[in-house]
């Protein structure tokens, strides 16, 4: 955006699709409704259930995609959507489910169905046939989340009567974001749980870290205790330098 003669706006860019307050409002509550969960089973519910609110589907999926082997552990809502064992059946790896394998390719925007695969090619197969169809689900579209653990977690919601429209990809695009913090933070805190679990002795100072060496999760002392021993790190989610190098 420019200031054109006389103080005019002059507008240059791709053209974009806007929102209306109300959904703008509503995708970025989505975030606080997420907030508090104190297990990934309980964000798992509360993201769902916000998520069918955000944007209405009749079929809701929740699939771990472990990104170096592809194995899939997957579960739908409500409990029975799905013929028993369709999914196992259908689905070996995350290559089997066109979604699926975008979001665990690379981080993406949320990716409709039709975005990914040409309809007639998909009622040929049987992961419409089998499952999709099976379960009443015509359309579908999914957000994909890193955990920072190896795994990409792929949120879809599906539906009968009715595709999803660019309102709906874009509120999905602004939940995302909300989403994946909350999954990160909810992991790590389950995994500080498990090391403090052990009855460390009095005295002691639990710090966790992610693949890359920042500082997820920590107990109060261990911040206090490292920036006496080693210096302020550079920046509040890093290790000080000398500890880092080590």
């Amino acid at each position: 955006r420019e200031v054109g003669p006389g103080g005019g706006c002059i507008v240059t860019g791709v053209a974009m699709p806007w929102l209306a307050d109300t959904d703008v409002g509503a995708a970025y509550g989505f975030a606080r409704s997420i907030v508090g969960a104190r297990t990934e089973a309980e964000l798992q519910r509360r993201a769902l259930q916000a998520l069918a609110e955000l944007v209405p589907a009749d079929v809701l999926t929740w699939d771990r995609v472990e990104l170096s082997t592809g194995a899939v552990d997957h579960e739908a809502t409500p409990v029975g959507a799905e013929p028993p064992g369709a999914f196992d059946a259908v689905v070996g790896h995350a290559g089997d489910h066109p979604l699926l394998a975008a979001h665990a390719a690379r981080r993406r925007k949320a990716l409709r169905l039709s975005d990914v695969v040409e309809p007639s090619a998909l009622t040929r197969g049987e992961l419409y046939g089998d499952l999709l169809h099976a379960a009443g689900v015509e359309y579908e579209i999914a957000i994909g989340m890193r955990t920072g653990r190896g795994e990409a977690v792929v949120a879809g919601l599906g539906r009968t009567e009715r595709g999803f429209s660019e309102r709906d990809r874009d509120v999905l695009d602004i939940a995302r974001p909300g989403l994946e913090r909350a999954l990160r933070a909810t992991q790590a805190r389950g995994r500080l749980i498990r090391a403090l679990a052990d009855d460390p002795p009095p005295g002691t100072a639990v710090l966790l870290l992610d693949h890359d060496g920042e500082i997820e999760l920590s107990s109060p002392e261990a911040g206090r205790w490292l920036a006496e021993h080693f210096g302020k790190a550079d920046h509040p989610g890093w290790l000080p330098r000398p500890v880092a190098e080590w």
